[in-house]
């Protein structure tokens, strides 16, 4: 049985725990390395948030796992529920930021580019520098890389 630390790393394990396999497309614009590069990215994201779920959460909540699984009301702990709640629409919010900077990003030299037409708030920022991502804006882009076990992302 696994044991967690808090009810946020309890949460954030079940999108590791369904995070795929990598499987290039061969469909895409982006050579298969450039496509691991990108997949490497995010998973290296999810990990560095279960290992450390203070990152995105200023408070942490005792762990707390539901009877029934698929009917947590009836465990009849409304608070709970709450903050699973709010737990999840956070890292709701995380995916679309990071949705946002895949999609609005070219990938080049092992860096996620992303260009002048893209908003990033300082806020999102800030999450993805506490994530391990480093930000450099360079003229009107922004680049992104981070550190996937010993190798740094970029060239």
């Amino acid at each position: 049985m696994k044991h967690f630390t808090s009810l946020e790393q309890r949460v954030i394990h079940s999108y590791l725990d369904t995070f795929p396999p990598f499987h290039p497309s061969p469909s895409l614009d982006l050579s298969e390395q450039e496509q691991n590069d990108l997949y490497d990215f995010a998973k290296n994201i999810w990990e560095r948030l279960f290992a450390d779920p203070g990152i995105l959460f200023h408070k942490l909540h005792p762990d707390f796992a539901f009877q029934n699984r698929f009917n947590a009301s009836a465990d009849n702990q409304p608070a709970i529920l709450s903050s699973v709640r709010a737990i999840y629409k956070k890292l709701e919010d995380l995916c679309a930021l990071l949705h946002t900077v895949a999609y609005s990003c070219a990938v080049e030299n092992g860096r996620l580019i992303v260009g002048e037409g893209v908003k990033i708030g300082m806020g999102a920022k800030n999450l993805l520098e506490n994530c391990g991502i480093l930000i450099k804006n360079e003229g009107k882009t922004l680049s992104f890389w981070c550190e996937i076990g010993s190798k740094l992302l970029e060239n």
